[in-house]
């Protein structure tokens, strides 16, 4: 009987670790994303190497071509990759203009991926300029017609290139000729600001206010790339790095995460990613499973999360897109004023409930929010537990005073909120 009664939660354990990962399509499902290319590694991938990256979080493994590569993520419970359009590449690159040169590139494409399993979807391109987009456009438009409502993938470059190199009047000009151009399910970009001398790059706030403002104009959702992997004057991401990235972004409502890279080009300046060349983990591996693991626990909260406003706290000048709290803000004031903060105000599109996330923007000293001003007093104010999915830290009727008040270097608190 004692026998029995040990192996029984061994046997709960097992089936909770079982337990099918969320697939596309699925409530639960965010999408967590592994940049590069598969042509780009020079270790050897194998079916355990792409289980190490489902295990650090990623249900996305990057942008693929070869079969084998794909057939063996498809192995893996929960991890799919882009399949990559090289004939349709190569046709709106060189500004084809006969629709039916890419209805052939198209359906080759698709034909070389058929019945393959693990694929997500089809990647296009990275980093267009505008002058593009009209052969994007018809690109896409094949993709579309020829495999309806499966996922396709165009990156858009970051709010640092000049709208000269962009070959647009401006940044927001840039987005929105690619979205009525190519009509995005969703729209992506990547923007590097964590730089080696300790400084955060002073277009950071200003990508994310934009990249909100354009995609709640337009009703779409957006996804954020972050650094992983230091490179050129970029530092090593430390694990208040990656949830200072993450949650920024999903302060401002991001759906979807993006990681450069999980595994680095063959140069020498990338280090200090998730893995090295040669495919062995570094520290930031464990540091992303820590991010990720949160973001997948909170992820039936936020799929369902509408941003309704963001504004910040800062003792010093702010910079771009830090915009200060507006007249009807639930926030008044963070009580500390020494105190820098992020808010971002959200409406549950299920069940209208109303929730906000903070974050320390500070990376070097914990932010204690006791005494946060509210210009309403929530009647309770819950903590989201980013231990367990649905649930709250204990305590009635509020669980955020006291000790879980406290919000560490760059890491953020989303409450729920009743009044």
């Amino acid at each position: 009987m004692k026998k029995l009664l040990f192996a029984l939660p061994l046997l709960v354990a097992l089936i909770v670790f079982a337990a099918p990962r969320p697939k596309p399509g699925d409530p639960d499902f965010f999408p967590i994303m592994g940049w590069d290319v598969d042509g780009e590694f020079q270790g050897t991938f194998t079916v355990e190497f792409f289980q190490e990256m489902a295990d650090a979080g990623f249900n996305i493994a990057g942008i693929f071509g070869n079969h084998n590569y794909i057939r063996m993520i498809g192995q893996v419970d929960g991890l799919y990759c882009w399949a990559y359009m090289g004939k349709a590449n190569q046709t709106w690159q060189a500004h084809v203009e006969d629709d039916a040169v890419y209805q052939e590139a198209v359906a080759k494409d698709l034909e070389s991926y058929r019945d393959l399993p693990g694929i997500y979807g089809y990647f296009v391109t990275d980093e267009p300029t505008a002058v593009h987009f009209p052969y994007l456009a018809k690109a896409v438009r094949e993709i579309k017609a020829q495999a309806p409502g499966a996922p396709w993938y165009l990156n858009l470059l970051p709010i640092t290139v000049n709208p000269r190199d962009l070959q647009a009047d401006s940044y927001s000009d840039y987005v929105q000729r690619y979205i009525d151009a190519c009509q995005p399910a969703w729209v992506g970009y990547d923007n590097y600001t964590l730089m080696d001398d300790g400084s955060l790059r002073a277009d950071h706030w200003a990508q994310l206010k934009e990249f909100r403002e354009v995609t709640l104009r337009n009703g779409l959702p957006f996804q954020a790339c972050v650094l992983a992997t230091a490179h050129m004057n970029y530092r090593i991401p430390s694990e208040d790095d990656l949830f200072f990235e993450v949650y920024g972004a999903l302060l401002y409502g991001a759906k979807g995460i993006q990681y450069f890279n999980y595994w680095p080009p063959p140069r020498t300046n990338y280090r200090g990613g998730p893995v090295d060349q040669l495919g062995n983990r570094n520290p930031t591996w464990y540091h992303i499973k820590a991010v990720n693991d949160s973001v997948h626990i909170l992820a039936p909260v936020l799929n369902r999360l509408e941003s309704t406003s963001v504004y910040h706290f800062q003792p010093g000048k702010p910079m771009a897109g830090e915009d200060p709290a507006p007249t009807d803000s639930l926030v008044t004031g963070p009580g500390d004023t020494s105190l820098a903060l992020a808010v971002g105000e959200f409406r549950d599109t299920a069940n209208g409930d109303i929730y906000v996330m903070i974050l320390n923007k500070d990376l070097k000293r914990s932010a204690n929010l006791n005494n946060i001003q509210w210009r309403n007093a929530p009647a309770t104010i819950q903590v989201c537990s980013p231990f367990k999915a649905g649930a709250f830290l204990p305590g009635a009727p509020s669980s955020f005073y006291g000790e879980d008040a406290f919000v560490a270097p760059g890491h953020a608190i989303l409450l729920r909120l009743s009044f």
